[in-house]
């Protein structure tokens, strides 16, 4: 995608959650006033309703004096990384979780029997 600064349509809001809204317009804003690339991962609503997370990559394009002509960004789907990185995530919380209701020691060994 390639904006001019004014060109951002209004309606690109609605298909943020609104929780996530005031976060990803206060890392565009200050992107803006770095006027240095920068990258940030938020959710998108589809055109079905669902949210789906993109990796968003955006940087200035500037003229030989330095005045900004446009930004230039591109949206990653990477939703079923973040997917994967939940689930990892509440796994380990679980698992947590059942070491520390144990009253035992528990060892981990590797394949040959042996601590490390």
């Amino acid at each position: 995608m390639v904006l001019s600064p004014n060109q951002v349509s209004p309606g690109w809001r609605d298909t943020l959650p609104k929780d996530d809204l005031d976060a990803f317009e206060t890392w565009w804003r200050g992107l803006q006033a770095s006027r240095k690339p920068g990258r940030t991962e938020v959710r998108f609503r589809s055109g079905g309703g669902e949210y789906r997370w993109f990796q968003i990559s955006a940087s200035p394009l500037l003229d030989d004096q330095g005045a900004l002509i446009r930004w230039c960004g591109i949206n990653i789907d990477i939703d079923e990384r973040k997917r994967a990185e939940q689930k990892l995530q509440k796994n380990e919380e679980d698992l947590r979780t059942i070491l520390d209701a144990i009253r035992q020691a528990v060892v981990v060994l590797a394949a040959d029997g042996k601590s490390h």
